[in-house]
């Protein structure tokens, strides 16, 4: 307010008095002093007294606020055009800008309700002891209704903090829960992250949680999507658990160290230690599997069909309607019937055949010494069968000597 006289101060409003002459606050009528003589620094309206119209001060500065609270670095100045500037210790530390953005520790604008910049350990501290009867009690909670005509998204929380520097740092965590059950009462659930989405419309995925790939040309040793450490503090202990009964699959590439186990799975039954939906070794689905890993065996049923599979392209050990089932390439080379006969090419199984074995390419091979080492073998059992290089003659052991198969 632009006034003739002296400076005074109205309160704890620093402005000038004004003269019999001038326009403005007329402090003989409106406007009562404290003290006495001419040592006018406080007054107050008088009884009765009015003051009409806007007070105006000059724009002041953090160190000199225009409009002071009981010292002159402290209070409210214009800090740019149509913002307003708050100060302590003739600094500022709060902004009010023209567009109603708020700032905190920044001048800079970024368009953004609420800016807040800190060098410090603790950007922002929420400190407070709910309590009561209230159900439920959030110390932040995000309650906006977005829409708009273009395509896009929301974020309730867009954390793209940067970290700097040549020092090597020990973490770095966009999002650390470390919260503290400090009651006396038994606590039902206690969760760091909770998902718990309301969907009124078509939604083509619903992902509780989304993992991206990282970007950028820095060299990563390993990434991983979700690493959990070692759990030993329940009596149970689970790195992932399904709960109900309804399937919940595992897509994509399902892999388990250096072997690829299935291209889709599901978990189901986690009291055999999970279930799995996988594919074989030909990429056929295995549908209803259960699969087990108990005391290191593992177990996977399909009603009368169980598969184990050790490389989609090596191995895969099935059992068929009581068969042992060995593939390799995504063809079967033997099985083992359930009277215990061995078939190597064959499907045929032979009732007094113990081994048998098919093929129109190949052979039947012993094995291949000489008569000293023929000789060498401890305690032969009777009917076993050598190829004799010696004297290039089959050889079967008669329950006491060694004689040669010859022609008649």
């Amino acid at each position: 307010m632009s006034l003739l006289g002296s400076s005074i101060l109205i309160g704890a409003i620093a402005t000038t008095s004004s003269s019999s002459s001038g326009g403005g606050v007329t402090a003989h009528s409106a406007l009562t002093g404290l003290t006495t003589g001419n040592d006018h620094t406080q007054y107050l309206l008088k009884a009765g007294g009015t003051m009409t119209g806007a007070l105006v001060t000059s724009a002041g500065t953090a160190a000199l606020p225009a409009v002071a609270v009981a010292q002159s670095n402290l209070g409210l100045f214009q800090a740019a055009t149509n913002t307003l500037g708050f100060a302590t210790a003739g600094n500022e530390r709060m902004r009010i800008t023209s567009g109603g953005n708020l700032l905190l520790g920044t001048s800079t604008d970024s368009n953004s309700k609420l800016e807040i910049t800190r060098s410090s350990t603790e950007c922002v501290a929420v400190v407070g002891a709910l309590s009561g009867a209230n159900l439920f009690s959030h110390a932040y909670t995000d309650k906006t209704t977005f829409t708009s005509t273009s395509t896009g998204g929301y974020a309730s929380v867009d954390s793209t903090p940067t970290m700097e520097g040549s020092i090597d740092y020990n973490h770095f965590y966009s999002f650390q829960a470390r919260h503290i059950y400090d009651g006396s009462g038994t606590l039902d659930a206690m969760s760091c992250f909770v998902a718990y989405p309301t969907i009124h419309g078509p939604v083509s995925n619903a992902r509780g949680l989304h993992v991206y790939n990282a970007l950028g040309v820095g060299v990563v040793t390993e990434q991983v999507g979700i690493f959990i450490e070692d759990l030993t503090r329940g009596t149970n202990n689970y790195a992932f658990y399904s709960g109900g009964s309804a399937p919940s699959y595992h897509g994509g590439v399902f892999q388990l160290g250096a072997q690829i186990i299935a291209t889709n799975a599901r978990f189901t039954d986690y009291t055999t230690y999970g279930a799995l939906l996988a594919t074989d070794a030909s990429g056929n689905t295995i549908t209803n599997p259960n699969l087990t890993i108990v005391n290191g065996v593992l177990t996977m049923a399909n009603g009368t069909t169980s598969r184990v599979l050790a490389s989609a392209s090596s191995l895969e050990l099935a059992s068929t309607s009581s068969h042992v089932v060995l593939s390799a390439g995504g063809s079967e080379r033997m099985r083992i019937t359930s009277a215990g006969n061995v078939l190597i090419g064959t499907t045929t199984d032979l009732a007094s055949s113990i081994l048998t074995m098919g093929s129109t390419t190949k052979g039947f091979l012993p094995p291949r010494m000489t008569g000293t080492q023929r000789d060498a073998i401890s305690s032969p059992a009777t009917g076993l069968v050598v190829y004799n290089t010696t004297t290039d003659k089959l050889n079967f052991y008669n329950g006491s000597a060694w004689e040669a198969v010859t022609s008649a």
